[in-house]
């Protein structure tokens, strides 16, 4: 099944028309993985933090090599995604817009941040009960903090 981007004729002439998701999914999941990382960096310390930035440093990387990859021979790169999808490497027509641009400077910004995290991240703070503000005395905890402590918020209530 030849691949062409033909919007309304591909249903009248039997073709099919693929994205840059279904052509490279793991690359389109990379921009996830880095999102995600972002979350994990902010939550961890020391050496998970660092576990976190190089993986996030691979997924970046990928993202950027693979969209500037595809930037540079579009039609073998479509071939090649085309086969794994449709058992063919027939290629009618390949348009390529500028998203690839977009998705190798993400990759790259990424790349260059998961790298210094994983230089100087461990001497970063990390998130942590300090931050919040405890009641004195046991009348001025709410439940939720008195569960927070391990005692029974219905304490009072029993008599």
């Amino acid at each position: 099944e030849p691949l062409r981007a033909l919007g309304e004729r591909r249903s009248v002439l039997g073709l099919r028309e693929l994205t840059g998701r279904e052509l490279y999914p793991a690359a389109a999941a990379a921009g996830w993985v880095c999102l995600a990382g972002l979350a994990g960096i902010l939550a961890t310390r020391s050496w998970g933090r660092l576990l976190v930035a190089l993986l996030v440093l691979v997924a970046a990387t990928w993202g950027a090599v693979t969209a500037v990859l595809f930037a540079v021979d579009p039609v073998s790169a479509a071939a090649s995604g085309a086969r794994g999808l449709t058992g063919s490497t027939t290629v009618g027509a390949v348009a390529v817009t500028s998203w690839w641009a977009l998705a190798a400077v993400g990759g790259l910004v990424a790349a260059v941040g998961a790298a210094w995290t994983a230089v100087r991240g461990r001497r970063w703070p990390a998130m942590g009960a300090r931050y919040e503000r405890r009641a004195k005395g046991r009348a001025a905890i709410s439940p939720w903090d008195a569960q927070d402590l391990g005692q029974d918020p219905t304490d009072d209530l029993v008599e």
